[in-house]
């Protein structure tokens, strides 16, 4: 889950602001006025979310679709249907998880009927609610939610701190199902096994005494490790549609616990590593100068 910047609530879109036209604020069921008004609002919101669910950030892809999700869901507050700040985009697995809930703190202070005066989300009368939800165009996941190094087959979102909102909206969307623990170590171990891989091929080398750290490491390092921290560094971008972007922060920004932990327990080869990603991160390895050497040239098989 991360914190959406780029949606202006002030600024609906086009799609939206006609289906305000033409049904105002009635009383809508999941009937094909309100499907058909959904599909038309999807794309904007799918290019705001960068494809990528509003709470576990999975990539729905073509055979699962996107939703549009109501952060307030459509059966308690149908006032806010076509609430430009109510609207999210979402897999369906967290829709249909999180379905008609909205948890909040104090239940005397739940808004029942509309106040045609305070739509958005961040109106006075709605925040008085508490919610217990998190939203991510309104809270930073960061305050709430964090990924933790796993161990064994263990990968999970937990709480940041002692916060309900975190513990809520990872029990209400099940931000740790099977499926989703499998995505977040497959996003690890790729890198690990990567940077494994690499390193076993520059001891190979060193043992047969074809490369001398000691003299030229830095271009070594550029040459095995370069392309791997790239892509590692990319994690974090939202607009990657196949990345969980927090969990590529916490991955990038916490480098010993989440990669060097998971390496073989070797003093060698952990120092090796670390020095790599820390003249990576000082941007002392993006010389575009360097040129691969052709790979068959070293004969270390």
């Amino acid at each position: 889950m991360r914190f959406i910047e780029e949606k202006d609530w002030d600024s609906p879109p086009p799609a939206l602001k006609k289906c305000v036209e033409k049904y105002g604020h009635k009383i809508l069921t999941y009937d094909e006025k309100l499907r058909e008004c959904c599909k038309n609002i999807k794309p904007d919101l799918e290019k705001i979310y960068h494809g990528k669910c509003a709470y576990c950030e999975s990539s729905p892809g073509p055979s699962a679709a996107g939703e549009v999700e109501h952060y307030r869901p459509f059966k308690s507050y149908w006032w806010l249907v076509f609430e430009w700040s109510n609207l999210l985009f979402s897999c369906p697995t967290c829709n249909r998880k999180k379905s008609n809930k909205f948890p909040v703190k104090n239940e005397k202070r739940r808004i029942t009927r509309p106040d045609y005066a305070n739509l958005r989300v961040d109106s006075n009368a709605l925040i008085e609610e508490e919610p217990l939800l998190l939203n991510p165009e309104s809270d930073d996941p960061r305050e709430h939610l964090v990924y933790l190094p796993y161990t064994g087959n263990k990968m999970e979102v937990c709480l940041q701190g002692t916060g309900i909102k975190g513990k809520t909206t990872i029990g209400v969307c099940d931000l740790n199902r099977a499926k989703l623990k499998e995505n977040y170590k497959r996003q690890v171990d790729k890198i690990v096994n990567d940077i494994a891989d690499k390193t076993t091929i520059i001891f190979s080398l060193i043992e047969k005494k074809l490369v001398q750290l000691e003299e030229n490491h830095v271009y070594w390092f550029h040459i095995f490790y370069f392309n791997t921290f790239s892509q590692l560094k990319k994690l974090q971008d939202p607009e990657n549609p196949n990345t969980y972007t927090q969990l590529g922060y916490h991955m990038y920004e916490q480098f010993d616990l989440f990669i060097v932990e998971r390496l073989p327990r070797d003093e060698k080869i952990r120092i090796i590593i670390k020095r790599a990603f820390s003249l990576f991160k000082e941007g002392k390895l993006e010389d575009a100068n360097f040129n691969m050497p052709d790979i068959k040239d070293f004969n270390f098989f």
